[in-house]
């Protein structure tokens, strides 16, 4: 058994649990919310939400994971790898590592709160302007 197998299976394990540590350890495979002005309008707009999560989950994974750590339904699951970006460090060149870019519409009339109060905390510092587009 590979490590790659291995650890699939720890995930798939994870995500079947009820346990308490579970929970805390599925909080690891989102890596942050995307807030952009794009972004920030399909919440309002589609009822979209944008996460970068962890490149070994596919769709089915992150539609189990959102549903047990937020208590949503989730209607469907769009994801997409961005290309790398490349970065220097003086005279060495490397990339920025990669991820999964998750978009999950929830099903009508629910919401992640967190998600909707932490939105909302930047517009109000003005670092993202809303746009009436």
């Amino acid at each position: 058994m590979t490590n790659k197998q291995r650890d699939l299976e720890q995930l798939q394990n994870l995500l079947t649990t009820n346990e308490a540590y579970a929970s805390a350890a599925l909080i690891d495979l989102i890596k942050y919310p995307v807030i952009t002005e794009k972004s920030y309008g399909a919440i309002f707009t589609k009822n979209q939400y944008t996460f970068d999560v962890d490149l070994r989950l596919n769709k089915t994974q992150i539609k189990m994971l959102f549903e047990k750590l937020f208590q949503v339904n989730i209607v469907s699951v769009n994801t997409h790898r961005p290309p790398r970006q490349k970065t220097r460090v003086g005279t060495r060149q490397g990339y920025k590592p990669l991820y999964k870019r998750v978009i999950l519409t929830l099903k009508q009339g629910e919401v992640i709160s967190t998600l909707n109060s932490t939105a909302a905390g930047i517009i109000s510092k003005g670092n993202i302007s809303e746009s009436k587009n």
